[in-house]
């Protein structure tokens, strides 16, 4: 015991924090605290990690007794960059052929929508109705469900909800991409604040197109760096193999052999660069909803 300022004080047994003599529990690490007014308490662990397997939503340990189970299992922090590319390469391992197959007869599709269409205002519906589809795939894939072609025309099923929530993403973009000077930038950002929209629509058959925009953006928001910087590290290694071939292809006699190289990376990019693209976008859908959905139900379970 301990006098401060007229009023006695008790010290934690484990991390020495000084509390009123009537404190049941240490405001500061949460151990049961021995004193008159709590005679029953136990004495805490010696092992501070048994206190901090238990933490709250704020990573402030809780103490005794443990909090629910949704709370034991909080959700770590979002993958790095690094750790969500190299994710989403193992999920194309796993069945990269038919992954392959599917983007190459969703570019084929969109090229013949382009071809034939001739007009705008045939091509794009059918490139964003297909896009649905291939947004379908890839996160199947990511999350290792089965995968079917008939997937990519899904879009088509109920074509006025995936349209309607499609075009009006694409005309928010464009819009900002009028904007003077500033134009290209706010597009760029708002494309990954927009980025969710397909999985939005897809999960939601009911939701309205203005609906989807606000929820995409409040479940991007603070993860658009990070998405950019996944789809930035993708494309400066790409550029990177690039520059590295063109300088060597200075070397005599070897000039042939490193554009050669060079036109193998480009046919390697155009055929598996939409996989990895597509990939990591379901990625960050997937990892950021799920922790959304934990979050959530701690909040609800610390509420009751």
């Amino acid at each position: 015991m301990k006098r401060i300022g007229g009023i006695s004080m008790m010290k934690c047994l484990r991390c020495g924090a000084f509390l009123e003599d009537s404190a049941r529990f240490c405001n500061s690490c949460g151990a049961p605290l021995f004193s008159p007014a709590n005679p029953g308490a136990q004495a805490p662990p010696h092992s501070a990690g048994y206190f901090d397997t238990y933490r709250n939503p704020n990573g402030h340990n809780m103490g005794y007794p443990p909090p629910s189970a949704a709370i034991a299992r909080r959700p770590s922090d979002h993958p790095t960059v690094s750790e969500t590319i190299g994710n989403s390469l193992r999920r194309i391992g796993h069945r990269p052929l038919l992954l392959w197959g599917l983007s190459m007869l969703y570019l084929l599709l969109c090229t013949l929508s382009v071809v034939l269409s001739i007009l705008p205002l045939f091509w794009i519906p059918l490139i964003l109705l297909l896009s649905v589809g291939m947004t379908s795939i890839f996160l199947n894939a990511y999350r290792g469900k089965e995968l079917e072609s008939a997937q990519l025309f899904i879009g088509f099923k109920k074509s006025s909800h995936f349209l309607g929530g499609m075009a009006w993403m694409l005309l928010w973009i464009i819009i900002w991409a009028l904007i003077p000077i500033a134009g290209i930038v706010c597009a760029l950002i708002k494309v990954y604040s927009y980025r969710f929209v397909p999985y939005i629509l897809l999960s939601e058959p009911d939701i309205s197109p203005q609906d989807a925009l606000k929820k995409s953006i409040a479940q991007t928001d603070g993860y658009k760096g990070r998405m950019f910087g996944a789809d930035l590290l993708i494309i400066v290694c790409i550029l990177g193999a690039y520059l590295v071939l063109f300088a060597l292809s200075f070397i005599p006699y070897m000039r042939i052999i490193f554009q050669l190289l060079a036109c193998l990376l480009s046919i390697f990019v155009f055929l598996f660069a939409p996989l990895v693209f597509g990939t990591i976008q379901a990625s960050f859908y997937d990892t950021i909803t799920n922790k959304s959905a934990v979050q959530t139900e701690i909040v609800e379970e610390t509420m009751t």
